[in-house]
């Protein structure tokens, strides 16, 4: 087919008009995306000047609050950050964020453009994250770790621009004995990370030379404490600054430590790094004070009060302290320090504080609002009260199976009315409907659980099939309204439900045992006791938290009182 010599003409016309269609375009996205580069630029530079106009800080114009989204637009809610240079990064359950830069709204709030790294996937890595709890920078390697639920630590790597990448910093082993360690909180240290283990009442360092854990304590285990020994225990967070160690209690007992090397140290040899107890650091503690979250910098100490909406900072040296309150309907979570103030995640927000926003002590508590589905539950054994110890709440590692834990078990407690035995009644902690009922169960043998075991360790993971077997007998109870409570372990369920039966809240619906655990088999029947999961809108009830924000959430759903 020949071409006319008019369209002959027209084609180098059509030719530079897509050229110049695809450059403008290109420039149009590259242009947006330094605006949102320069917007980030000047929200870092800001930072250290942002002045507040009123008490609440909840004005756009000053960027003294900012809504956190993905780029396409949905909420974020991360449970930390940490600053690298003029970037910051965010932690969510199940994977990182990085932000792009900042976003004015005409006609609503300013945003934060977080963008997605993606958690190490099956295949990449030899073991796979499992809902992380708390990260660190090292700035030496140039790379994020991320300490997961189960144990295990990922790394990122930030040197290569071109090539980020996730590689298995350490991965976990059962090889302590029990009890197994538990991470509850980690900073960084000397380009190493410092790991709070209350189960072993230990602090963990552990470094790139030595993937081994080098224990800095002496870890006298709970029911070996004598008076005098160091009790970390009922420790909830640690941070590090400038040689010095601080450890947050859930008491709200600031303790410090000096940190101290054998002669060996810098040749590479193991174990020549201690902690060294320099005593208590004064916090003039407010009423109702209860800690979540502690953090350390060159502009003073930092407690977080996720429950009563507050942060608190003082100065080890003057022992001063300052106030900042922030309205019930916050959610506050990590925290990371800037000019002469510091920014604080809450909920799906990054919020500013100054100087300028301190309040005056005595203040008034704006107390964490509470779901309103889980108001007016009960203990599921009657005359209980809750554990004191994170091990036994949701988010804790279950490291014979390498998982994460669901639920609250339930032992008996110090005081209690009710001992908690095989048999003992267990009721509803609310209303509902009976979705599954494990009537005439019949438990896993010797050969059945050793395989369930043995896939664990094989997959460095719990499968759902195999959790559902390890919980043994269950009863479910759906409230209809998102809320699903689940009773696992159970000797036996109530014989007169059954699926579909309406059940009041109170009622006996089963009967504890040991089901599930492996401690039925033949001759090692015991430790009876209740697994118990909360579950709200498809998640845990613990899910992306911490395990101090897990058991100060407990506690708020069940008072002392309320057993």
């Amino acid at each position: 087919m020949r071409m006319s010599s008019c369209n002959k003409k027209k084609m180098p016309i059509l030719i530079t008009l897509f050229i110049n269609a695809v450059y403008f375009l290109t420039l149009f996205l590259h242009m947006q995306q330094m605006c949102l580069a320069n917007n980030w630029s000047a929200f870092a530079v800001e930072a250290g000047t942002v002045k507040s106009v009123d008490n609440s800080q909840q004005t756009t114009n000053n960027h003294s609050i900012y809504k956190l989204q993905d780029e396409n637009g949905h909420a974020v809610f991360p449970s930390s950050v940490i600053r690298i240079k003029n970037d910051l990064y965010f932690l969510g359950p199940e994977c990182l964020w990085w932000c792009l830069g900042a976003k004015t709204q005409i006609n609503g709030e300013d945003i934060l453009i977080l963008r997605e790294i993606e958690a190490p996937r099956a295949g990449e890595v030899k073991v796979s994250w499992q809902e992380a709890n708390d990260f660190v920078y090292l700035p030496q390697r140039e790379s994020i770790a991320v300490i997961d639920k189960s144990g295990d630590i990922f790394e990122y790597l930030l040197s290569d621009a071109s090539n980020k990448h996730w590689q298995v910093r350490r991965a976990n082993s059962s090889k302590l004995g029990p009890p197994d360690p538990d991470y509850v909180a980690a900073c960084e240290m000397n380009d190493g990370i410092l790991l709070l283990d209350p189960e072993r009442n230990q602090i963990w360092f552990q470094s790139d030379k030595f993937p081994n854990l080098e224990a800095l304590l002496p870890g006298v285990l709970s029911w070996k404490l004598k008076p005098g020994d160091i009790n970390i225990t009922d420790a909830i967070s640690i941070a590090y600054y400038k040689g010095q160690i601080y450890v947050l209690k859930k008491s709200g007992a600031l303790s410090k430590y000096g940190v101290k090397y054998g002669a060996g140290h810098r040749s590479g040899s193991p174990a020549n790094i201690s902690c060294q107890p320099q005593g208590q650091v004064y916090l003039n503690r407010p009423n109702h004070f209860r800690p979540s979250r502690l953090y350390a910098s060159a502009g003073g100490i930092y407690v977080v009060e996720r429950e009563n909406n507050r942060v608190l900072k003082t100065s080890p040296q003057s022992g001063g302290l300052s106030v900042f309150v922030f309205p019930g309907e916050c959610d506050l979570r990590g925290l990371v320090r800037s000019g002469d103030g510091f920014w604080i995640i809450s909920a799906d927000h990054f919020l500013y504080r100054d100087k300028n926003s301190e309040a005056s002590p005595p203040t008034k508590v704006n107390t964490l609002s509470l779901d309103k589905r889980l108001s007016g539950l009960i203990l599921p054994v009657a005359g209980q009260s809750l554990p004191g110890h994170p091990g036994v709440y949701p988010g804790a590692r279950r490291l014979y199976r390498y998982g994460v834990h669901n639920g609250l078990d339930m032992f008996n407690q110090p005081g209690a009315r009710i001992h908690i035995l095989t048999g003992t009644p267990v009721r509803a902690v609310c209303s509902g409907q009976i979705t599954r009922i494990d009537l005439n169960y019949k438990d896993m043998n010797y050969a059945t659980y050793s395989k369930v075991i043995r896939e664990c360790f094989q997959a460095h993971q719990t499968s759902p099939k195999n959790a559902d077997l390890l919980r043994g007998c269950q009863v479910w109870i759906d409230s209809d309204d998102g809320l699903i409570t689940k009773y696992a372990h159970l000797l036996a369920a109530n014989g007169d439900l059954h699926v579909g039966s309406p059940v009041k809240q109170g009622e006996t619906i089963g009967y504890i045992g040991v089901s599930g655990t492996g401690e039925n088999l033949p001759g090692r029947a015991r430790y009876p006791h209740l697994h118990f999961e909360i579950w709200l809108d498809g998640k845990y009830l613990g899910y992306g938290l911490t395990p101090a924000e897990t058991m100060s959430l407990f506690g708020d759903i069940f008072p002392a009182r309320n057993k």
